[in-house]
């Protein structure tokens, strides 16, 4: 009920007699009442991960016909369809958003310097 769970192990490296291996990224997932965060960590680079999962209102579809404004800051993960018809998909401010459903909208607004858009593998951008 807390979210917390118990300390989890991981492998970083092992090695046999002839040669060392590194394991690089590890994806962590946690989701609760359909907000969902997926969150990709490396062992060299992390080794405390805090995932947050608050329902955000941005990354809530608008409807049809509405733009939609998502802020990337909020690190969106949309994982149900959405359709906005005439609608926009517009970028603010710095992060990024995941696209993991499909979604229908008449234009998108180009993503700018640090805001990606992850295409993955569940996503259709549909443009009417």
């Amino acid at each position: 009920s807390s979210g917390w769970i118990p300390r989890q192990a991981l492998i970083a490296e092992w090695r046999n007699t002839t040669q060392n291996y590194t394991y690089s990224n590890y994806t962590v997932n946690a989701s609760k009442a359909g907000v969902e965060n997926i969150t990709e960590i490396n062992l060299t680079d992390n080794t405390i991960v805090y995932l947050t999962l608050d329902l955000i209102e941005n990354c809530l579809c608008p409807g049809l016909g509405y733009d939609w404004n998502v802020n990337m800051s909020n690190h969106c993960n949309i994982t149900s369809e959405c359709n906005i018809g005439t609608g926009y998909l517009n970028f603010t401010d710095t992060g990024y958003f995941r696209c993991n459903a499909t979604i229908n909208f008449t234009g998108m607004e180009k993503p700018v310097t640090d805001q990606m858009v992850y295409i993955e593998e569940n996503c259709i951008l549909i443009v009417n």
